[in-house]
């Protein structure tokens, strides 16, 4: 919890393939080859305020610990404001309903 505390991410997708390459770290396939289904299909919502403080000076390997999780088609299209609030209430259930431990973020 500390980790996610500093450097936490949430990070949703309506496709559980994108999820799988990100899982996979299948960087090149998933940001530059599906880059449009990235772009429609996913969010990312920074939980950590060490996180925010990296971002104002982005550096090469700058990363994250990161809940992921896979919602109904349509979240990408609903308004920021109620996707920021499906996506707390969602990452909030899984980490409650799962152990976390350093290795097993991805949820």
């Amino acid at each position: 919890m500390t980790q996610l505390d500093e450097d936490g991410l949430v990070v949703v997708s309506e496709r559980a393939d994108l999820l799988g390459l990100l899982h996979n770290f299948q960087w090149h396939e998933l940001f530059w080859n599906r880059r449009s289904d990235v772009e429609s299909g996913m969010r990312w919502f920074v939980l950590g305020h060490g996180q925010y403080a990296k971002a104002l000076q982005p550096f090469v390997g700058m990363t994250a610990k990161a809940v992921t999780i896979c919602v109904e088609p349509g979240f990408c299209s609903m308004p920021y404001a109620r996707q920021l609030e499906h996506a707390d209430r969602l990452a909030a259930q899984a980490i409650s309903q799962r152990e976390l431990s350093a290795d097993a973020l991805a949820l």
